[in-house]
């Protein structure tokens, strides 16, 4: 039983993303009073990504770190410039362009380990690079602010 709704979920997930949009563009009111469950809920999702991982998972992915360097480069790489050339794309608003290539230089989440589940990509890979980006995001912005604050 369990089995058939984890397929079902799986299968219709993009589905239910946009029904869920759809509903918080059209009901918002309704839909913000459910923001004190995101903590919960986000920790529902990242188990249930820990719970696909074996520790063999890791082993591959820790004897061969070159993907994961590879994709915190990238991370830090494409993404900021990919965020910078939408924002002059749309010519967006000054403020809006800096919250958009402020994100765009953030390190991924929990979204992206999910997608990468649903697209039966490498989720150990996923989680790792999400791992060590957040590690050194915290690093390099602490850097970077204790530089620019002397």
């Amino acid at each position: 039983m369990f089995q058939k709704l984890s397929i079902f979920a799986t299968k219709s997930f993009l589905v239910w993303m946009l029904v869920a949009a759809v509903i918080g563009f059209i009901f918002p009111q309704h839909v913000a009073t459910l923001g004190k469950w995101v903590p919960y809920l986000l920790g529902i999702v990242m188990l249930g990504m820990g719970l696909t991982i074996t520790p063999n998972d890791f082993k591959m992915v820790f004897k061969a770190p070159r993907a994961v360097i590879i994709g915190v480069c990238l991370q830090f790489s494409i993404m900021p410039t990919l965020a910078f050339i939408i924002a002059k794309s749309f010519h967006l608003p000054p403020d809006i362009a800096v919250g958009v290539i402020l994100v765009g230089c953030c390190p991924g989440g929990t979204s992206s380990n999910v997608m990468s589940y649903l697209a039966k990509a490498n989720v150990a890979l996923s989680v790792s690079i999400t791992t060590v980006s957040t590690f050194a995001s915290a690093i390099r912005y602490t850097c970077v602010n204790i530089s620019i604050c002397k």
